[in-house]
Formats: C-alpha cells, structure tokens, sequence
C-alpha cells in the first residue's frame, strides 16, 4: 500500500508539474505579448518627426500652421485605433513646454486628443492648441461637449517629465519603463505602467519624450484567463517584490488621499506627478502590496525565496502552506526595453489536481 501511494502521488506531482508549467507558459507569453504592443507603437510616435523633419513646435517658421498639429493628432489618435482605445494616455512633452496627448475621457466613453503648442515669435498668442473628441466605440468624431480636460495654457512639463529625461539621457535610442503611475480622473483612479522614449529631430537632437501607458487593469484580465483550475491564483510580480496584477479577490492597490506635504511612501505613486496643477493642497496616492505582504500564504511562500520570485527561464516549485501542497512556477517575462524585470508567478492548490 505505501509503494502504490507513493507511486500515485509521484503521478498527481508529475501532472501538476506539467500543468501548471503549461497555464504559466500561456500567462507569460500573453503577458509579454501586452507589453511588447506599447514598445513597438511608442516608435510609431518618436519616427513621425524624423519623417517630416519637424523640431520643436516653437521653433516652428509658421506658428500658425495647423498641419503639424494635425500630424501629431493622426499619428496619436492611429496609435490608439490600432491598440483599441486602450491605452490610458499616450502622447508627447517637449523641451518647450509644448505638449501633445490623446487620453480617455468622459468615463471612459470617448478619446480627447489634444495638441498644444508654446510658440515664441507669434504675435497671435504664446500658445494655441488643436482639441478634439472621439468616440471609443465608433471611431467618429463627437462634440467637445464641454471645456477641454486639460488647461490649454499650462506647461507642458509636469513633474515627472523630469525623472524620464533623466533616465532616459544615457541613451537616445532606446526606450525605458517608468516606474508605476496615478492619474486621477473624476471617474477615478488609474494606475498605469508608462513606456517612454527619448524624441529627436532629424539631425538627432533631443527634442522632447513620447510616452503611452497601459492600465494595469488590462493584466488582471488576461492572468484570470490563464488560471486553469478554480482555486489556482496567478500573479505579475516585478523584481522589486510589488505586484503589477492579480487574479486574487483581493485587491492588491489602494488609492487614498493625501495632503500634498505628505511624502509617497515606497511602493506608491502620487497624482501629483501627472497632474497639471502643482499648487493642490491635497492630491492621491496609489499604493501596490508586496508579494510577501499580499494576504494570500502561498505566495508569501514563494516571495521568501527571491532567487525563485527573479529566476530566469521558467522554475517549478512544491511549496507546503499550513500542511497542504501546492505547485508554484515562477516564468521571466522578457522586454526590450530598460528598467524592466517582471516575472509571472502561479500558485496551484494540488488538491484541484484530478
């Protein structure tokens, strides 16, 4: 009897094993596929300016001229067609002050594109701006209904412009991820995960920096349908231990607000940072769990063994939580792009092996 019980366990083990290393092969492959989209588009929006020669819009001869405007407006709003409508943001800031973005509006209704543009020679004004709207579900064009979302007149350089040139200084040609953001709508909080890009001129000098961003909702979707038994929790979990999604009931962010003399604790984002008024006395802050912290034990489990929560490749796992088993893979999520590190980490009870 203890030969066939160990022989039977040994088979429920090996199925395990090759189960779940199948549910994680299909979860990381879908999550790199998500994450290489806005590094492939975000080079559709730095080459339009090595297409048609432009510079800094006020740099431009004519201040008055709509097509470069409108330029900006297609290449944005193509961008967004082409993923859906579902990037949060995406666009461009500029040395300038100058700013262009195509964002979603109107809980989540419509897609508001905006170009503006600082000008230093007009007589006409220091600044003009091109503003439109569209549908998210027909592509048409609708009315503004109302004032423009953003202050037409503001610079263009809010707060976390500066730390992307930072980062992004040391190489012109290549693009980075920016740490975790929030921005706060009247409809609510977003966290998103930004991928920037230095923007140049034709001759290569540095001009600006183009910017798109997913939702980290998107990653919470797609990990749900990966989870290949009912009990079985899948997690994204960055090399700095916070979670980037969850399949877990319990939500892994919280959003707060918070006098803006508070300081942004580790693992948390401010809207300050995207937000276009610096002078609020209070804006929120969006903070993930980390792994080890997240009320879930097994992953806790896991998240002792950094080794296992930052392998490469793909590692299996038998972990033991509270005397049941279960079957864990960490599988690395590769990108091109810097300041990444992202592993994808799936926790299976072994009781839901058949």
């Amino acid at each position: 009897l203890a030969i066939t019980y160990t022989v039977s366990l040994n088979t429920v083990r090996d199925i395990g094993e090759k189960h779940t290393i199948a549910l994680a092969t299909s979860a990381r492959r879908q999550t790199e596929a998500f994450f290489d989209k806005p590094t492939t588009d975000i080079k559709t929006l730095i080459e339009v300016f090595k297409h048609y020669g432009m510079d800094l819009p006020s740099a431009l001869p004519d201040q008055t001229d709509p097509i470069p405007k409108e330029r900006l407006m297609y290449t944005m709003l193509s961008v967004q067609i082409g993923n859906g409508y579902n990037y949060s943001a995406l666009g461009y800031v500029f040395e300038d002050g100058s700013s262009a973005t195509a964002f979603r509006a109107d809980n989540e209704v419509n897609m508001e594109v905006m170009v503006r543009f600082i000008h230093q020679h007009y007589t006409g004004g220091t600044t003009s701006a091109m503003v439109r709207k569209y549908s998210r579900s027909t592509g048409f064009e609708v009315p503004m209904g109302g004032p423009p979302l953003y202050n037409l007149n503001a610079d263009g350089k809010f707060a976390a412009y500066e730390q992307a040139k930072l980062m992004l200084s040391t190489q012109l040609d290549n693009g980075a991820w920016y740490p975790v953001s929030l921005l706060y709508r009247a409809s609510g909080a977003i966290f998103m995960y930004p991928v920037v890009h230095p923007v140049v001129n034709r001759s290569g000098g540095f001009i600006g920096i183009a910017s798109l961003a997913h939702t980290l909702d998107g990653v919470n979707g797609f990990l749900e349908s990966v989870k290949g038994t009912p009990n079985t929790e899948v997690f994204a979990v960055q090399h700095s231990g916070y979670l980037l999604g969850s399949t877990h009931s319990v939500p892994y962010a919280t959003v707060t607000t918070q006098p803006a003399s508070a300081a942004v604790p580790a693992g948390c984002a401010s809207s300050a940072d995207t937000h276009e008024d610096p002078t609020l006395s209070e804006y929120q802050h969006g903070c993930r769990a980390r792994a080890r912290d997240f009320p879930y034990p097994p992953l806790q489990a896991a998240a002792a063994d950094r080794e296992f929560m930052t392998a490469a490749g793909l590692v299996f796992r038998v972990l033991t939580v509270d005397g049941d088993a279960y079957y864990a893979v960490s599988a690395e999520v590769a990108n091109r792009f810097r300041f990444w590190g992202l592993n994808i980490i799936l926790c299976m009870p072994e009781k839901d092996i058949p």
